[in-house]
């Protein structure tokens, strides 16, 4: 047989299979739905576009110079805002970017919880105790904590935070960017 009758015969049309449609009596007694009965429709989507990575580029070190050091004050680029950073932790972790996320204050500093406490991310400058005290005095406790290496004021109060961490919430997975 030649290769065109089979491959016409594999793309022949199919018999297709309509449903019709309700009588208009019909849905004349069928409840008629009400503002509040309707769920809110969220019409809001977000919008992505692909970039370099949030990270600094890192050189090996025979390539560091006195000059170059003081642009490596941080590991990220400084145009990457706080979400930006937010969404690469979920991108790191493989979660879904379709989940609710909020913002939220907490002991004064903004912080990112994902889906219901999945992951609370925090990126401001300076934490201190007070803020691990009331994220391990939050009703449903993160699974993971991300915090930004610029959170801490020195690396001595890292490791005391982490320890703090550990203490309070050791069911918690803390990640320092």
């Amino acid at each position: 047989m030649p290769i065109t009758d089979s491959l016409a015969d594999a793309v022949a049309p199919q018999e297709s299979v309509i449903t019709p449609l309700p009588d208009a009596s019909a849905s004349a007694s069928a409840p008629a739905f009400t503002a509040s009965s309707v769920p809110p429709l969220d019409l809001g989507f977000r919008v992505f576009k692909i970039d370099s990575s949030n990270k600094n580029p890192s050189y090996p070190v025979s390539e560091y110079k006195q000059n170059l050091l003081a642009q490596l004050d941080s590991a990220f680029k400084p145009d990457r805002s706080d979400l930006d950073l937010f969404f690469g932790c979920l991108l790191d972790y493989r979660l879904p970017l379709d989940r609710t996320f909020a913002t939220v204050n907490l002991a004064g500093h903004t912080a990112y919880v994902y889906d219901h406490g999945e992951l609370l991310a925090c990126f401001a400058d300076d934490i201190n105790v007070s803020f691990v005290e009331v994220v391990a005095t939050l009703p449903e406790p993160p699974l993971r904590v991300v915090l930004n290496e610029r959170c801490f004021a020195s690396s001595e109060q890292q490791i005391n935070l982490s320890e703090r961490f550990k203490t309070l919430l050791p069911q918690v997975e803390l990640k320092v960017l």
